[in-house]
């Protein structure tokens, strides 16, 4: 029908946010097709996640028209919006009650997701955030500036920024205390994240998925 900008998998059922503004949805075990929301068309969805609000569950798409729907994940019903960034959405994270997004506008934003209040805003990024990851009591992120940044979730401080990508960081994902990062040049690289340091220190660690003579220095 169009093209598919993200997926998300919960519940046996696959969600496809797609780039005319709609959520199609799926039965894993028999791939049949069972559901298309009407979402934020003809603005784009970006990215998509779940979560509980008592016995109803909920999903959660962010967009290209700069908000975040707050959905029934069994027929599409609009409960509520989440608003206040400038720029597309582009990705998310939900801990607890809180929706935390990364946007093309540089920031990152917390919003209760029961009520749709905006709690907190996360600044000092210098381009797009590509990537939200909350570990404990800090959030970790990636941004296509080439740097990866920890805040301390409750005051909002810049804890750590982490350098060492020669190009922009598109994705991450954190095992234990490393931090793995995906690059636009083919590369991936790892930082150990120590709270006690507090200066720049990327670890030697490092793969290419093209071959490196292709990969400019």
């Amino acid at each position: 029908e169009d093209r598919v900008l993200c997926l998300h998998s919960r519940w046996r059922i696959l969600y496809a946010g797609l780039a005319n503004g709609t959520v199609v949805t799926f039965n894993i075990k028999n791939n049949k097709r069972l559901e298309i929301f009407e979402c934020h068309g003809p603005r784009a969805v970006s990215c998509l996640a779940t979560a509980q609000e008592g016995a109803r569950k909920l999903l959660v798409v962010g967009s290209y028209d700069c908000t975040i729907s707050v959905r029934d994940a069994r027929n599409g019903l609009l409960l509520r919006t989440l608003e206040g960034h400038s720029k597309t959405i582009l990705c998310m994270k939900v801990v607890n009650d809180l929706v935390f997004s990364g946007s093309s506008d540089q920031s990152v934003h917390a919003h209760n997701i029961h009520t749709g209040e905006l709690v907190r805003i996360y600044k000092g990024h210098n381009h797009a955030v590509t990537v939200v990851n909350i570990l404990g009591k800090v959030m970790v992120t990636a941004c296509l500036d080439k740097f990866v940044r920890v805040y301390e979730l409750q005051s909002h401080d810049r804890l750590q920024v982490y350098g060492g990508h020669k190009d922009m960081i598109m994705c991450m994902t954190i095992h234990k205390s490393m931090i793995y990062t995906g690059c636009y040049d083919g590369s991936i690289q790892a930082v150990r994240l120590n709270l006690m340091q507090n200066y720049r220190c990327w670890e030697r660690l490092q793969w290419f998925l093209l071959d490196p003579k292709n990969v400019k220095n």
